[in-house]
């Protein structure tokens, strides 16, 4: 089923954690679908548009069990349809992070919750009150922090 004409519902859920695991991580609610639907028709579609390669979800969708096994935050977006790990191909990842910021300011995109440059990949979250943070993740004797920035590092 499609979520908006480039991305699939199963590309947003999918998991290897949940199928090393055999667990399902389908929607769990009507809304969590919902979600992932306006964070890929308002936000995805849009900068995949502006960047013309395609987007490649990592990690999508998680169940609060699947959340729980990769280590994700305790109130993560993810759990709710609301955010998205993602990369692209044939362009760096700097310009992936950078267009993102770029659109929203253009007022091309709605405001979002978070911008995080990850480890080798880009974090993008929704909310129904943007805080509009832009981050990066450091990690540091095995803790990660987040230290605002503006652009891409």
């Amino acid at each position: 089923m499609k979520l908006s004409p480039n991305f699939s519902e199963d590309c947003f859920v999918h998991s290897q954690v949940a199928q090393r695991n055999s667990i399902d991580n389908s929607f769990a609610l009507a809304v969590h679908r919902d979600n992932a639907m306006m964070l890929c028709n308002e936000y995805l579609e849009p900068v995949r548009a502006r960047l013309d390669v395609p987007i490649i979800i990592t990690s999508g969708y998680r169940r609060p069990a699947v959340n729980r096994l990769i280590g994700g935050a305790k109130n993560s977006s993810h759990q709710y349809g609301r955010a998205v790990d993602m990369v692209i191909v044939k362009k760096p990842l700097k310009e992936l992070f950078n267009t993102i910021i770029t659109m929203e300011q253009a007022r091309e995109l709605p405001t979002f919750d978070q911008l995080i440059w990850e480890f080798g990949w880009i974090h993008l979250g929704i909310a129904a009150k943007p805080r509009k943070q832009i981050l990066q993740a450091i990690r540091k004797n095995s803790q990660i922090t987040y230290k605002s920035i503006t652009k891409a590092p």
